[in-house]
């Protein structure tokens, strides 16, 4: 934004320069220079200045017309934009088993989406030794990768117990360091590549106060169908009661009441 102005600024100096030489050098006394020739510099000076300016805004022009252009393909680009994100939350049978959470939460459907392993130094776990991975490859999503991963679509399994993981591991569970680098690419084609950092040290300590009320309830409901008696030939044994049989019994009752009416009247 400063050079259209710096060039400006120069070609009015220069304009207001030449100007002031031409008069200051017609007041000099013997000076030839003719009317008619002083006329054809000054206009010559004059289409030339005109020219550069005009240059000058067509410069602008296009300038501004190609930050239009990408502002609106960025804008464009947003608007199919994916955004997929990983992470470990607590299952809610207990704090000690992780589920792992694929979410795409960006505008637009993600395709191809891809999942690699880094340790700290950024290089790439091939090993299958590492139990954390190891866990990790034993779901398809993290083998195989998503072909197609639409709008807000999310993708949620149970990974690994921090149990298992701590009878395998000969260090400290919690030391564990991982790093999820995820690719995948927009539909129209452009490349996209995000890395999730997992530092296992934010889960020590990590507990709750009571159980999940879902649980208490799904856990009450097996313990009612538990003790519920099951038929032994596949069939419950149902009595129906209709309006029929209700018409019957208010019969049968005001039948009762007459009896009882005739035989109280005898005594």
């Amino acid at each position: 934004m400063k050079t259209p102005l710096i060039i400006c600024t120069l070609i009015v100096a220069a304009t207001v320069f030449f100007l002031a030489g031409v008069v200051v050098g017609n007041v000099i006394p013997g000076n030839t220079l003719a009317q008619d020739s002083l006329s054809a510099w000054v206009s010559a000076f004059s289409s030339a200045v005109v020219g550069i300016l005009t240059f000058v805004l067509a410069i602008e022009t296009w300038r501004l017309r190609a930050a239009q252009t990408k502002q609106l393909d960025e804008l464009r680009r947003d608007a199919i934009r994916p955004s997929i994100n990983v992470e470990l939350v607590p299952n809610r049978v207990g704090v000690n088993f992780m589920d792992v959470v694929v979410r795409n939460y960006g505008k637009g459907i993600a395709r191809k989406v891809k999942f690699e392993f880094l340790d700290r130094a950024g290089n790439v776990i091939d090993s299958t030794d590492d139990p954390i991975v190891l866990a990790c490859r034993k779901l398809g999503i993290f083998t195989r990768g998503f072909e197609s991963m639409g709008v807000g679509h999310e993708f949620k399994a149970f990974l690994f117990s921090f149990f298992d993981l701590g009878a395998r591991m000969d260090s400290d569970v919690f030391s564990f360091f991982l790093t999820i680098r995820v690719s995948f690419e927009d539909v129209e084609q452009f490349h996209y590549s995000e890395d999730f950092v997992i530092d296992f040290s934010q889960f020590r300590g990590l507990g709750t106060l009571g159980n999940d009320p879902m649980i208490q309830i799904a856990n009450e409901l097996k313990s009612i169908k538990e003790l519920m008696p099951r038929p032994s030939n596949g069939r419950v044994q149902v009595d129906s009661y209709d309006s029929g049989d209700r018409n019957q019994e208010s019969d049968q009752s005001r039948l009762n009441w007459a009896r009882s009416r005739e035989r109280d009247s005898q005594n």
